[in-house]
């Protein structure tokens, strides 16, 4: 039961960061598209690699490109540490622009639990983000570098759909929910950075390879602490987890 639980009280979230007010909020629509996945290269060590392009509507204009890479250690196949490198170039976009587009670069670490209750995969991620933000001054030059740091929390469930387990051929449901949380002598109105909330449907071509299409809510809590976008968006996701190793070595 503690997993009905934990979805019901990630479920509360959005509506109780909602309620705190005065706040101003903007629905917009965006649609972002994610190419993503972890290749072993031994039996202990792979490669993450993720493109998503994020559109502030279906092809334009630009909300941002996320480039993201880092190196997993796999110390159990339910236990994956992963650190790495992100570029994120965010435009100006929608109904509470920035005042010109900046660029983001960020390391992270994260841990990734998977574990089954029947038919069902939970996965849980804790991510950990160092940010240096771009921040520009009066006459449009960047002025300033800014250090922050952040902190995500998602848990997710897939579960097949006409299959008993996730192997060629099967269709299958997917929802989670991700908070971030940020830290810092930067932060002072935003604490709560965003929430996420997922859910969708996929199929699985093979042992590698699938695709999903679904809905995400993304809440984001400005840094002035008064305006945030409610953000309703099309995501279509292509993950493709490639092994490899050598034939031998790939044999358990």
């Amino acid at each position: 039961m503690k997993w009905k639980v934990c979805f019901w009280l990630l479920g509360l979230l959005p509506g109780f960061l909602c309620a705190q007010s005065p706040r101003r909020y903007d629905d917009q629509f965006h649609a972002w598209y994610v190419i993503m996945g972890n290749h072993r290269l031994t039996s202990k060590w792979g490669l993450h690699t993720e493109v998503q392009l994020r559109r502030a509507g279906i092809i334009s204009p630009t909300q941002q490109h996320l480039f993201r890479v880092g190196a997993d250690y796999r110390l159990r196949d339910n236990i994956i540490f992963t650190a790495g490198y992100c570029y994120v170039y965010t435009g100006s976009y929608g109904k509470q622009p920035t005042s010109l587009p900046f660029n983001e670069h960020r390391g992270w670490q994260q841990v990734l639990l998977t574990h089954a209750i029947g038919r069902a995969r939970f996965q849980h991620r804790y991510r950990l983000e160092n940010r240096w933000l771009e921040r520009y001054n009066s006459t449009s030059q960047r002025n300033e570098v800014v250090y922050v740091n952040r902190f995500r929390y998602r848990l997710q469930l897939t579960i097949p759909i006409n299959k008993v387990e996730m192997t060629s051929g099967t269709f299958f449901a997917a929802v989670n929910d991700e908070l971030w949380v940020n830290f810092g002598k930067q932060i002072r109105f935003n604490v709560f950075d965003q929430n996420r909330a997922y859910a969708g449907f996929g199929y699985q071509f093979n042992a590698a390879c699938n695709v999903q299409l679904g809905y995400l809510n993304q809440l984001i809590f400005k840094s002035d602490g008064i305006r945030v976008e409610n953000n309703h968006t099309l995501q279509l996701s292509f993950f493709c987890n490639l092994d490899l190793r050598k034939k031998d070595a790939a044999q358990p």
